[in-house]
């Protein structure tokens, strides 16, 4: 074999060995590659289920239990079994349930005169008419339900009040206004609230619903 083909077949031999060394860095290079990203995507898989884990052992606390509705009171009078008491109610009750409270309507109350469906707020005062009664500001749709003062209720003073106040009143019309007025005129005025039961078509059940109402000054005053 002569030089010259020595050499070139040496120069085939480096050629394809270099060749193959590059082959296998490429190879081998990519892999390892690989192998590093495989070990980053692992870590970060593990740092995430860390984070996790660290918000899922995170103490929630507790949901706070809604207040419970507070009651309220309610001032039922006129024609109901038991008038004139303050009763206690659960917070969202209708004059209904206020009825209700105080025994039930009795057999002559005009209950198509208010609205039982209406919603009860705390303080107020339910007046429920009778059957014929005299019509008087109770007529008013607001006499159903009235609110009284926060300062506390206003009396009328037999002996000082108009006509027109005197009608304000439950189940006080123009005549007993009239008569009311004509009595205290003629007898020097009213030295108590019971001498309502010496003016005519005033009888017990209209008093008990006057006596929180009104009140006898000084007569002559």
């Amino acid at each position: 074999m002569t030089d010259k083909k020595k050499n070139r077949i040496r120069k085939i031999l480096i050629g394809a060995a270099v060749l193959a060394g590059g082959l296998i860095y490429a190879v081998f290079g990519i892999r390892g590659q690989d192998t590093v990203l495989l070990d980053r995507d692992i870590s970060d898989q593990e740092e995430s289920a860390g984070v996790t884990l660290s918000v899922t052992e995170k103490e929630i606390p507790a949901e706070t239990e809604e207040s419970e509705s507070t009651d309220i009171s309610v001032h039922v009078c006129g024609a109901v079994r038991e008038p004139d008491h303050v009763y206690v109610l659960p917070a969202g009750s209708r004059v209904e349930d206020a009825v209700n409270a105080a025994g039930g309507a009795e057999p002559d109350a005009a209950l198509w005169r208010i609205n039982l469906a209406a919603p009860l707020s705390d303080g107020q005062r339910i007046y429920i008419p009778e059957e014929g009664e005299e019509s008087g500001l109770q007529d008013l749709v607001s006499i159903n339900i009235i609110t009284e003062e926060s300062s506390g209720t206003h009396l009328t003073d037999l002996n000082k009040a108009s006509k027109i106040e005197l009608e304000d009143l439950p189940g006080i019309g123009p005549a007993l206004a009239g008569r009311i007025i004509a009595y205290r005129e003629e007898n020097g005025g009213f030295s108590d609230v019971e001498e309502l039961l010496n003016v005519k078509g005033i009888g017990e059940v209209l008093l008990s619903r006057l006596r929180s109402l009104v009140t006898a000054g000084n007569p002559g005053t």
